[in-house]
């Protein structure tokens, strides 16, 4: 470990004792290092107490990890501060350490995790002038820009620079978003001939002033804002960012002068002021603070009763004393959340805390609103969408026990609730728990192990579990709780297999239309070759004429899936990835989903310059289709092109629970967690989208989503269909899904995962390489060599198997060349002692353009 041996003479006679540091610095680095702890910070050498310390000419945010080990022999730098009220409570401290173990990342990345974003930024550089003229340069290349481009546009930058600064100075960061290439070196030479001056500023760390949230208007409708239109513009965005509260402040700095409209729309009772980030009662107002009691919390009366599997389930989970894991598996409809609702509101009899983690928070604004409900000032919702000063104080909130429930998206499994009672994971089988970006855990893996940690029962809720969970009940590590029933009795919905193969129209692989087409107003117009096959149509007809809603689901946006040559064959890809443009046809782009390039669409080959056509669809085709099929029907579309607004997800939803919407179209948002009762047709357009992925997970992931938007159907008084258009009917996972029959998938499914060695029978970890051609391919096999020579140290029994060094699936991305390794071991010891093969020094600056090499352990995804 590294060593700082700057310490003055004084600090070092006054220092008591040495600890290791690790380091979270927004800039990246992630190191860990020892630093000595003067008399007056005593208390800051307790494990989890965040610092700040000296790291070059910087000062920068750590947290104490423990002692140094060895006592350090050199004389060290002492820590700079302390800051209490950022100190990560010891069971947190010690599933981050653990979680940087196994995935095997610097302690600093986790920990970077665990802090909301506004308080690890704890310091900032700022650059102000000191009022002196630049005087005449001296050395001009000294000053030249980093992109070469010599002296005049170097020393120009720099009076830019310099004309830029207001008194009070600038952010670094804005600084460098502004001017870009050559900044630093700008920044450098002004500072040396006095012309600036660059220092860290602590940031302010204090209460949020006070907030505003939107309330319906009295008699509902839409309000009535005239010739108001700063306030319907204040009130739109408050409305949006529901059951979120937005500080006043905020709204301020987006539309200045907001503040008399703001205070004009609380007079009329559009807006009600609040400083909690808490989610809204159960009539829409906020909801006060409320700490943690010993006391009993009314259940509102209008529940439905359990049925006796539920009561069964409640009592196991609420009577647990300690650790344990249960796997609630239950079919679509059965009531799960209601069991692990009332779970919790035994646990809150006693005082203690309830943690529940959903795969995406905007999808289940009715988990929120119940949750509101039955705990009313009680109930915190954390996710990434919050603003700074909303995380910052829902941080202080949950850590005070102030909000002794929390729902949120993956990251809040890092939530500071005290006496935590009880870790809920729903949809646990959700690909979202895992992080796809540095650092890469599974937010259900680390939610079982805080539960451990913390001593309380963890509940796993599923209708489809994930193969790892279900063998791990069959094994009797998790007490497998059943719901084999719907709530009240409702049947499930019949599914049936349409034989596209038999079908007259060439449904899905016909032409989309010419590539460049579109009306004047950018709609599309009706495609050559329906993706709706005719009994799918007549059941849309018949439904819509019934007056019942239908919902139609492919896991593909956009209009059409690829550009293609009529004549020659080209495809239109890419520039910087490995696949093909998709045709979004009323935005008029072609579209690259992986790293956002778009241009036009082209319309003829640049090779021969015959005709482009697009072929493929996606759900921008299909609610074509549906909207000339039934025109006069109410039609919406979910998918993530028309998301981007939480207000548009909210208002789509709330539409479709109170049957405002006939027909919906979307990807896989649409089955997460939805329940309206209208629903009772369901469309999945192409089943075998999914199956053949280059991935071991492909069946599991098709027999889920099937599953899963299958039981949004028939959950009113009238029975729910769904039919399945696919060309292989064959397919065991598709036949199961049709039977609802989760055990005979998992049965055949876990038949090939053992012979195959994959999880859940082994653990597995990807190696991804990323850089320049020549480059990856050196350094992959570099690699595949160490960790064969690790692996084969092993007891022939034990012995992981390396598979590649290969061509990762998507080949090229964001302009990165990609080889993949995948280590397939027997446990995670096994594993572990061959991935000790890859530890290397950290990447500096000189390293840049060398490859990434990224350890994926137990990756979700093999893109």
């Amino acid at each position: 470990m590294s060593r700082e041996s700057e310490l003055t003479g004084d600090a070092a006679r006054s220092a008591q004792g040495a600890v290791e540091v690790a380091i979270v610095d927004p800039s990246g680095a992630l190191t860990t290092l020892s630093y000595a702890v003067p008399s007056h910070l005593s208390s800051a050498s307790a494990a989890g107490s965040a610092v700040t310390v000296p790291l070059g000419a910087r000062r920068v945010t750590g947290f104490v990890l423990g002692p140094a080990r060895p006592a350090p022999t050199l004389r060290l730098r002492p820590i700079s501060a302390a800051l209490p009220e950022l100190s990560v409570p010891a069971e947190l401290l010690e599933l981050a350490l653990w979680a940087a173990r196994y995935y095997r990342v610097p302690p600093g990345a986790l920990l970077r995790a665990v802090v909301p974003p506004p308080l690890r930024r704890l310091r900032r550089r700022h650059v102000r002038p000191t009022g002196e003229p630049l005087a005449a340069i001296a050395e001009p290349a000294l000053i030249a820009d980093a992109g070469g481009r010599g002296a005049a546009s170097g020393e120009g930058l720099a009076q830019r620079i310099l004309d830029r600064l207001p008194p009070g100075g600038l952010d670094l960061r804005q600084l460098e978003e502004e001017f870009g290439a050559g900044t630093g070196a700008a920044l450098r030479t002004l500072r040396r001939r006095g012309a600036v001056t660059i220092d860290d500023v602590e940031l302010e760390r204090r209460t949020p002033r006070r907030a505003v949230r939107a309330t319906p208007p009295e008699g509902g409708g839409e309000p009535s804002f005239g010739r108001a239109l700063r306030q319907a513009e204040v009130y739109s965005f408050v409305r949006a960012r529901a059951p979120h509260p937005v500080p006043v402040v905020e709204l301020e700095e987006r539309m200045p002068g907001s503040a008399r409209a703001v205070a004009a729309l609380v007079r009329r009772g559009l807006l009600v002021e609040t400083s909690s980030m808490l989610a809204p009662a159960a009539d829409g107002s906020p909801a006060p603070l409320a700490a943690a009691r010993d006391q009993d919390v009314p259940l509102p009366a209008t529940q439905r009763t359990p049925s006796a599997e539920q009561d069964e389930a409640i009592a196991a989970i609420a009577s647990q004393a300690g650790f344990a894991t249960f796997l609630l598996f239950g079919v679509t409809g059965s009531g799960k959340t209601e069991v692990y609702l009332r779970a919790a509101h035994e646990v809150r009899r006693r005082g203690m805390a309830v943690l529940i983690l959903v795969p995406e928070i905007g999808l289940t604004p009715q988990l929120v609103a119940e949750a509101a409900r039955r705990f009313p000032g009680e109930t915190a919702v954390l996710h990434s969408a919050l603003s700074g000063p909303e995380r910052w104080q829902a941080w202080r909130d949950v850590a005070a026990g102030r909000t002794p429930i929390v729902i949120g998206a993956r990251s809040a499994v890092f939530a500071p609730l005290p006496r935590l009672g009880l870790v809920v994971v729903d949809e646990e089988h959700d690909a979202a728990y895992k992080q796809e970006e540095a650092p890469r855990y599974n937010a259900r893996d680390l939610a079982v192990m805080r539960g451990k940690l913390a001593g309380c029962p963890v509940v796993l809720a599923s209708a489809t579990p994930s193969l790892e969970s279900y063998r791990a009940a069959q094994q009797g590590r998790y007490r497998l709780l059943r719901l084999s029933a719907r709530a009240g009795g409702a049947p499930l919905p019949s599914v049936e297999l349409i034989d596209l193969r038999s079908q007259p129209a060439p449904a899905g692989g016909g032409d989309a239309g010419r590539a460049g087409a579109a009306s004047d107003r950018g709609t599309a117009p009706p495609p050559v070759a329906s993706p709706l096959s005719p009994a799918l149509e007549q059941a849309l007809l018949d439904n819509y004429r019934a007056g019942d809603q239908s919902l139609l689901f492919l896991n593909r946006r956009g209009y059409a899936r690829f550009i293609q040559c009529e004549a020659c064959g080209h495809v239109e890809t890419c520039p910087s990835c490995s696949v093909s443009l998709t045709v979004h046809r009323a935005q008029r782009l072609a579209a690259c989903h992986h790293c956002g390039f778009s241009r036009r669409p082209a319309t003829h080959c640049p090779s021969c310059e015959s005709v482009l056509t697009a072929r493929g669809f996606g759900t921008e085709q299909i609610e074509a289709n549906v909207r000339a099929l039934l025109p006069a029907a109410r039609i919406a579309r979910l998918d993530r092109d028309t998301a981007a607004s939480a207000g548009f997800v909210r208002r789509t939803v709330d539409a479709w629970r109170h049957g405002e919407l006939d027909v919906l179209v979307g990807t896989q948002m649409v089955a997460k967690g939805h329940d309206a009762p209208g629903v009772t047709l369901i469309g999945v357009i192409l089943a075998d989208a999914s199956l053949h992925f280059p991935d071991f997970r492909a069946a599991e992931r098709t027999f889920q989503l099937l599953a899963q938007v299958a039981g949004r159907a028939g959950r009113g008084v009238k029975p729910g269909r769904v039919l399945v258009q696919t060309r292989q009917p064959d397919h065991p996972s598709l036949v199961a899904a049709a039977r609802h029959d989760y055990e005979a998938f998992a049965r055949d499914e876990l038949r090939s995962r053992r012979e195959l060695r994959y999880p859940p029978f082994g653990r597995l970890a990807r190696i991804l390489v990323e850089g320049d051609a020549a480059e990856v391919e050196r350094r992959a096999r570099a690699i595949a060599a160490r960790l064969q020579s690790a692996a084969e140290s092993l007891e022939p029994a034990q012995r992981p198997q390396v598979l590649g060094p290969a061509p990762a699936p998507l080949e090229r991305l964001r302009g990165r060349w990609r080889s993949q390794l995948l280590v397939k071991a027997a446990d995670h010891r096994a594993l572990g002692r061959v991935l000790d093969a890859l530890r290397a020094p950290q990447r500096t600056a000189r390293d840049a353009a060398a490859p990434r090499v990224v350890v994926d352990v137990d990756p979700m995804g093999m893109l």
